[in-house]
């Protein structure tokens, strides 16, 4: 028997342990008197309804991994306008992805040169990488879903398309590089990593996680390394290259045009702003990476999302209506994706925007960042510190505003509602939250938009389904709702398609 008394090495953590209960349990509460949402008489862990509660009133949803107050829904414009000094998304990002741990680089979650070339460059240049992004699309479908045209072929619906979208989102990030094996297992790995991370993380009480962290990131550091050692041949030729072409114009001739992605155009920030330790290989490897957390993660949900529900509701018409819609518009079009094009394709933009509906939960996540605290329309103060939420899926499922049917997937929703009040899959909305929306709504909205109408445009064009009868249920993980993991659908490569 182990004399437990007699090894430090176990009395160490138990004692921080025991010393954060002790904490815990005396020190007041900084949360506000309200109802704690699923909490019953003999129930030790409580049950979270929050995001199919229609409610107008505040309540305390206490989860494994915080707890959070949940607003109502007539807050959400307060919530919206808030300044940073009250209400701060930023902040709460990096809680919920714990960065301080995750992100091996944690200067790239304080500094707003990221945000800054997604709100400018990225959206302004998605109309132009279209063709990269198709290319990239049928190149990845051909290698995760191949091209039988005789046989059904079973593929896991998430895991592919998390792979496809990983690979997608890469041809933007760094161009032909996105094909290197390492460096897309690495990416791919990564944005699983840290979500795993995190939530881990965030069950541990703060004194705990100096100790535990590195253990617990050891997988993202892994990936982050061999991200840097694929990627980094690439970064050292563009660098040369960079320099080479404003030091004469005839070799810049000779290079042809830059390209035109994602470590671009962090290369060429980087040297406008003269600071070596921003262009050092390490440091655009790192932004490159940083920027896969949420691209490939947000981006794989809603494609799958959007698959399962077109499989799994045992209507082949939908999927018909769409390929029609999008094939008479590249007629017209000479069959051109592009954005004009893309833009005429209401019943794909539709598709998407109805599916990702159904996805939300809740919304407008903020940490109270004002030191006295905030006191909200409805009456509620919330202290510093605590993070406060809006009730995502109760609007959007709001029978008011989307009427008897709100309930169910209807693709064409927002077709039908005619062209002067039709929505667009980016637009947000008080009605629309899954983008977030005001001045902290989703920054890469637009560009994610464009990618997920090409990757599910050249599926439906070239690939038949086997229709299913019921819809899998996603998995609710804390407030979000996951896809199941292991869920197959059968597909084959369509005949004379070009």
């Amino acid at each position: 028997m182990i004399d437990i008394s007699m090894r430090p090495a176990y009395l160490a953590p138990a004692a921080l342990l025991l010393g954060w209960l002790v904490y815990q349990l005396s020190r007041p509460s900084k949360l506000p008197e309200l109802p704690v949402l699923g909490l019953r008489k003999d129930e030790w862990f409580p049950t979270v309804r929050a995001a199919w509660r229609n409610t107008d009133e505040a309540v305390i949803i206490p989860l494994m991994t915080g707890t959070y107050v949940l607003l109502p829904a007539s807050d959400t414009d307060f919530v919206v306008e808030a300044p940073g000094s009250q209400l701060s998304s930023h902040k709460q990002m990096n809680e919920n992805f714990q960065l301080e741990h995750t992100v091996m680089d944690t200067e790239l979650s304080l500094r707003p040169r990221q945000h800054q070339l997604i709100m400018t460059t990225l959206t302004s240049q998605a109309g132009n990488l279209i063709p990269e992004i198709l290319d990239e699309t049928a190149w990845n479908f051909d290698k995760y879903w191949g091209t039988d045209t005789k046989e059904w072929e079973e593929v896991p619906a998430f895991d592919t398309m998390r792979r496809i979208v990983g690979g997608v989102t890469n041809r933007v990030f760094v161009g032909p590089a996105c094909r290197d094996e390492a460096l897309m297992d690495a990416s791919t790995k990564y944005a699983l990593d840290v979500p795993i991370a995190s939530i881990l993380l965030r069950v541990l009480p703060n004194v705990l996680k100096p100790f535990l962290a590195p253990l617990i990131i050891l997988s993202a550091r892994l990936h982050t390394h061999q991200h840097y050692q694929a990627l980094k041949p690439t970064i050292e030729r563009r660098l040369k290259e960079f320099d080479a072409r404003r030091a004469d114009p005839e070799v810049a001739q000779s290079l042809g045009p830059e390209p035109n992605d994602w470590l671009q155009w962090s290369i060429s920030q980087a040297k406008e702003l003269g600071d070596p330790v921003l262009y050092s290989a390490k440091k655009l490897a790192h932004r490159v990476l940083f920027l896969n957390l949420p691209s490939i993660h947000t981006t794989s949900l809603a494609i799958t999302g959007t698959l399962l529900d077109l499989v799994c509701h045992n209507k082949p018409e939908h999927i018909a209506e769409l390929r029609t819609d999008i094939t008479s518009v590249l007629a017209k079009n000479d069959d051109q994706w592009n954005k004009h094009s893309l833009a005429k394709m209401h019943k794909l933009d539709s598709t998407l925007r109805e599916s990702v509906r159904s996805l939300t939960t809740v919304a407008l996540s903020r940490k109270v960042t004002s030191p006295s605290g905030v006191t909200f329309p409805s009456g509620v103060h919330v202290p510093y510190g605590v993070t406060v939420m809006v009730p995502g899926h109760s609007v959007m499922h709001d029978k008011a505003i989307y009427g008897p049917d709100a309930d169910e997937f209807k693709p064409f929703r927002f077709v039908d509602q005619g062209s002067e009040s039709r929505k667009a899959f980016a637009t947000t909305g008080k009605d629309f939250l899954s983008f977030g929306h005001g001045r902290y709504a989703c920054p890469g909205r637009f560009f994610a938009s464009t990618e997920l109408k090409v990757i599910l445009g050249h599926m439906l064009l070239n690939y038949d389904f086997q229709m299913e009868t019921d819809r899998p249920p996603f998995k609710c993980f804390g407030l979000q709702r996951l896809p199941p993991r292991n869920k197959t659908i059968k597909i084959r490569r369509r005949e004379n398609i070009e």
